[in-house]
């Protein structure tokens, strides 16, 4: 009996132990999603202030851009182009999305492709990216 006692309060010893060990482990996972989603945010802060350094965003062509979304209503096509000029967060395109969908009643699955693939990486915004604003300038006669 004594030896029994003696498993059964080692192992609910151990068990406390590995309570606590889990919530460590779960306090490190939250800590380091959000360090995550601050490094996602500084990058693109750097790439905003790179673009500023190297004479910033040409205002008349997104000046153009914005007055065609708001004249023509092209949310599909045009808040791509926008969220890649600005370096939007995966967030505030959402917001852009939902609020869209709320007031025009349909979501944005095209534009969802093209955000998702073009804020996936620098590079691939550049590379991407210019081909997307070359067409949008075209079809639009901005460029």
């Amino acid at each position: 009996d004594a030896l029994l006692a003696e498993a059964e309060a080692r192992a609910e010893s151990l068990e406390a132990e590995l309570a606590e060990v889990q919530k460590e482990v779960d306090r490190h996972e939250e800590q380091q999603t959000l360090l995550k989603e601050e490094l996602r945010e500084l990058q693109r802060q750097a790439e905003r202030n790179k673009m500023v350094e190297k004479g910033g965003v040409d205002m008349e062509y997104l000046k153009n851009v914005i007055l065609k979304l708001l004249q023509t209503g092209e949310h599909e096509v045009l808040l791509p182009v926008i969220a890649m000029i600005l370096k939007f967060s995966p967030e505030e395109v959402q917001r852009c999305r939902d609020t869209y969908a709320q007031m025009f009643g349909t979501p944005m699955p095209e534009a969802a492709s093209v955000v998702d693939a073009t804020l996936g990486s620098a590079p691939k915004v550049l590379d991407g990216g210019l081909s997307l604003l070359d067409s949008v300038s075209k079809s639009f006669g901005l460029a």
